[in-house]
């Protein structure tokens, strides 16, 4: 998923879920502002140079660990675009859906509609800059394999 809109869905999600399960109370900015907004826009870089929690390497060696490990998987599929993942890999889409329709219950619906449309253009700026790392990881990996 693209990293900004992953970004803004997690927020919103976190702020108005009806469970405390890592509920925030922060705003919009306090959250982008926060040690767990900036972590939030870097889940792609921590998590596929699987250096969750470690400060032993750089944010540059982590983009490249994360590369390399995408690099070893057989193939990637995109929410953006998620039949091309089908076709690609000869998955027959009604087989698909029946097999993993639990993926598409809506049970971590976010609450809030059209959340894009309440978040100003430094707000958006802002997070386009946190979520670089993974950006670059995730268009590399669109170009890579799409």
């Amino acid at each position: 998923r693209d990293p900004v809109s992953r970004f803004f869905s997690q927020y919103f999600y976190a702020r108005n879920k009806n469970s405390n399960h890592a509920k925030t109370h922060l705003n919009l900015d306090e959250w982008i502002n926060s040690k767990r907004g900036i972590e939030s826009g870097r889940m792609y870089v921590n998590y596929f140079s699987y250096e969750l929690d470690s400060n032993r390497y750089t944010l540059n060696d982590k983009i490249s660990r994360a590369k390399e490990n995408l690099y070893n998987f057989y193939s990637i599929g995109f929410t953006e675009d998620i039949k091309s993942f089908l076709a690609t890999n000869n998955i027959n889409i009604f087989s698909y859906l029946s097999y993993y329709k639990v993926l598409f219950t809506k049970s971590n619906k976010n609450p809030v509609k059209n959340y894009m449309q309440t978040i100003n253009y430094e707000q958006l700026k802002k997070v386009e800059d946190i979520c670089k790392p993974d950006i670059e990881i995730y268009n590399w990996a669109r170009q890579y394999y799409l």
